[in-house]
This record gives C-alpha cells, structure tokens and sequence, in this order.
C-alpha cells in the first residue's frame, strides 16, 4: 500500500477505528512543515530561559526583601507575564512539529462508555476526557498488526486541544414546576447533549436552547457561552473560540510553508470549570460554585392558565 493511496483513503482507517467501538469522533489527516518552523523554536527556547533566570532572581529577591517588596512585587509581574509568553510559544513550537511524514490520527473518547452512573458529564473525573498513554499505545499496535499501516508513514495518535467554555442559561419557568427540580433536569439533558455530540464545526447557542427548551416546566430560555481567556493561545490573540452569532467555534488555521492558511480540526471544546473569562470573571470547575461551567438563573415564573 502506497502513502498517496493511505493519504487518499483515510475512510479505512476510520473504518477500521470504528469497529473498536471506543471513540465518538475520529478523524485522520497529514502533516506538513509550517514556514516559521526554526524562529518559533528559537523564540521558544529563549523564552524559557529567560523565565528561569527571572525565576531565579525573584527567588533571590524574596529572600532579600520579603515578598512584599516593591523589587519582589515587580518580578513577579514579569514571571508571571513571562510564564504567558512562554506557554503561548508552547502552542507555537507544537503545531510547528506536524511533520509531513506523519499521519496523525484524531480520537475523542466516547464518553457514553466512560461516565459511571454516578457520574455526569460536569462531575466525572478530567482524565476521562483523555485517551490514556496505554490506550494510545494498543491501538497504534492494534492498526500496525492489520497490515494498514504504511511503511514510510509514521502512525501518531494526538491529544486534542481542550479549550474550556462556561454555558450560563436564564430560563423562565411555569408556576406549577419545581425551580431545583427543572435546573436537575436541565443539567441532565446538557450532559447528554455534550456528551453524545460529534459535531466538528460549531457548538452553536441554538442546540443549547432547544436542549433546554425540551425540559419540562421550562416556558422560554436564553442561552450565552462564556469562554476562557487562554483560548487565544490557540485560536489567536483576541480571539477566545465564539463568534459574532455567540456560537463555539471548532476550527483554527494555521500557515504552511507555502503560506498557505490550513484549517486544523484538532479542537475540542470541554464544558468545565476552573478558568478566567477575558472579562476576568472565574468560573469554578464545580456545579455548586457561585458560576461554574453550567450556571441556571430564574429569570421568572409564567402564570399556568387554569
């Protein structure tokens, strides 16, 4: 089997992934070179050296002056804005790695098969979300036993890139209905929804609300997603993963050698907590938090006609 045949039949291989049964999205695709490949990977090292030295010195500082220092004070603004810096190259550095002699295989997990029923999608533990290195190790094996896989080619199963979003919903209720009692239902039914959807283009606010609008004892809602402030590592400074409807967004480009604009489907959006919004507001990674990542509020109760 030819690389250019693999390359033009990923179908076999999402064929012959699905018959495992363990993933809800799998997707297949090469790599190339970006055109920045060696700066980014100079801006990344030198990065990283300077927030070690500036490390050091505030370390040195503190132990000079105190914490609370005017010096002590200032250097840790710059740690901290050089620790941004340096995780923004990371990302950089990372998608400068996708070599074109690798193909890359994409899996998400299929969640329905990894929540226990103790559990929802909010609650269960982050590493379910992941496959694990033994699990990626199995199936590399499983596809290179079948006889698939390309001599010349490289078989790389990739994490996707998590980003994190908050769903804050104002609902209007009927009188004669339980407020807890909907906002249970109303957390019920998003699990599911986040959990069984294989959409790879957009979340949009719109499945969101027919999501909610379908509970019963809920007359109207209104629905805005919230996302965090380290998004525009990955889709680009200023740009947080919603677009101008308030729709998520699943797609992120980025420049080839050629200066060429790709679209990389490697986005995954994960519906926790534990993060800051642009706006500095934070959302916990809990349901019982002030905000977490699925916030209800009654707007107010619909009078039911007898």
């Amino acid at each position: 089997m030819s690389r250019s045949f693999f390359l033009a039949n990923p179908v076999n291989y999402k064929t012959f992934l699905s018959k495992l049964n363990m993933f809800s999205i799998i997707d297949v695709f090469s790599g190339f070179n970006t055109v920045e490949d060696s700066r980014i990977e100079e801006q990344y090292n030198n990065a990283k050296v300077e927030y070690q030295t500036i490390k050091s010195n505030y370390a040195a500082q503190i132990n000079l002056t105190g914490v609370s220092s005017r010096k002590s004070t200032s250097l840790l603004n710059q740690m901290i804005e050089k620790k941004k810096e340096v995780d923004a190259l990371k990302v950089k550095h990372d998608d400068s790695k996708m070599y074109d002699n690798v193909v890359y295989l994409y899996l998400i997990p299929d969640m329905s098969k990894r929540v226990s029923q103790n559990d929802n999608y909010f609650t269960c533990s982050l590493n379910r979300f992941r496959l694990s290195d033994d699990e990626k190790q199995g199936i590399v094996n499983l596809i290179e036993d079948s006889g698939q896989r390309v001599i010349t080619v490289e078989n790389r199963i990739i994490d996707p890139v998590y980003v994190k979003f908050a769903i804050n919903i104002f609902i209007q209720m009927w009188s004669n209905y339980n407020f807890n009692s909907v906002k249970s239902s109303i957390i019920s039914a998003i699990s599911d929804y986040v959990i069984n959807t294989t959409r790879r283009d957009r979340i949009p606010v719109s499945d969101i609300v027919k999501v909610v609008e379908s509970v019963d004892g809920v007359d109207s809602v209104s629905v805005y997603f919230d996302a965090d402030v380290n998004n525009q590592n990955y889709f680009g400074e200023g740009k947080y993963g919603i677009d101008e409807y308030g729709d998520i967004v699943l797609t992120r480009n980025l420049t080839d050698k050629l200066g060429n604009k790709i679209d990389i489907k490697d986005i995954q959006p994960l519906f926790r907590g534990d993060f800051t919004s642009k706006n500095g507001v934070y959302y916990e990674d809990n349901l019982d938090g002030i905000l977490g990542p699925v916030n209800i509020t009654l707007r107010g109760k619909s009078k039911v006609e007898k």
